[in-house]
């Protein structure tokens, strides 16, 4: 601590009864000689300290009083605040112009008549002014804990969801949302999605109909007869398209390798690959 003088001496010998400054002003201000200056308040010992320093969390009074009995750490009940040395009064009471602890402690740093907390401070229910960072801090460090009435909880922000590709059209969006397959190789056998949702709930036409791509069945006479009998017109698709000398042309229309002709997998989607092998060799 620093004397008047500016010598400095060690805190704990500030208010101990016996002058440790040169010019005495350790011992000056101390309990049972002068009151502390505004906006200080006094320790049990005598010492003042800033009252933004009372019940802080942490001792500045030599004797700790200063977090002795503190809001948050007493025995009163809801709506009642606690003096000093101990009693309860209605948190009402803190601060009205009238002592009502034995005390005076409810009276003590009390904004004056017509005077209002600074820019930086909240002023809590009993009057008392703290600095407006101490609000809601969970922590009370009103005497009526009214610093922490109506506190709202932080909110966070949700992490966007993730995007969903885009697909075009006559393609099919598998169920995780991560990839789109063409719509012919929906319910082809062979399961193109990740998750194997493409082969999933697969519908089977009879064998004089025709499967769209959005797995309705028609007649296999209406394929590529210029009208639209799919919902998704995927009956008229590659209608005019001629196969390659090393393709096999499917029933549907779609080309496909010469030599998965026959190899007992369904790379048509109609099957029409599969259809009269008889002894026929794969790629035949």
């Amino acid at each position: 601590m620093q004397c008047r003088d500016g010598l400095c001496i060690p805190w704990t010998l500030w208010c101990d009864g016996a002058p440790n400054c040169q010019d005495g002003s350790d011992e000056a201000d101390c309990l049972g000689r002068t009151g502390c200056v505004p906006g200080e308040t006094q320790c049990s010992d005598g010492l003042c300290i800033p009252w933004t320093l009372w019940c802080n969390g942490a001792p500045n009074c030599h004797d700790g009083s200063d977090e002795a009995d503190c809001p948050g750490r007493t025995g009163c009940g809801p709506g009642e605040s606690q003096c000093r040395d101990g009693l309860c009064i209605p948190s009402e009471l803190w601060c009205n112009g009238a002592p009502n602890c034995y005390d005076g402690s409810d009276e003590a740093n009390c904004p004056g008549p017509g005077q209002s907390c600074l820019d930086s401070e909240w002023r809590c229910a009993d009057g008392l002014c703290i600095p407006s960072e101490l609000r809601c801090n969970g922590r009370a460090n009103c005497w009526d804990a009214s610093d922490e009435a109506n506190c709202t909880a932080p909110t966070t922000t949700p992490d966007p969801a993730p995007a969903v590709p885009y697909c075009p059209a006559h393609t099919w969006l598998c169920a995780d949302n991560r990839v789109c397959i063409p719509e012919h190789a929906r319910c082809n056998g062979v399961p193109n999605c990740h998750d194997g949702s493409d082969e999933k709930d697969c519908k089977t036409c009879f064998g004089d109909q025709w499967k769209c791509d959005d797995q309705h069945c028609i007649a296999r006479a209406a394929r590529c007869n210029g009208i639209r009998d799919c919902p998704d017109a995927s009956d008229e698709l590659f209608c005019n398209h001629r196969c390659e000398p090393h393709e096999f042309q499917c029933n549907n229309g779609r080309c496909i390798l010469l030599m998965w002709r026959c190899d007992l997998d369904n790379d048509c989607g109609d099957a029409s690959d599969e259809a009269n092998c008889g002894l026929l060799m794969p790629g035949k």
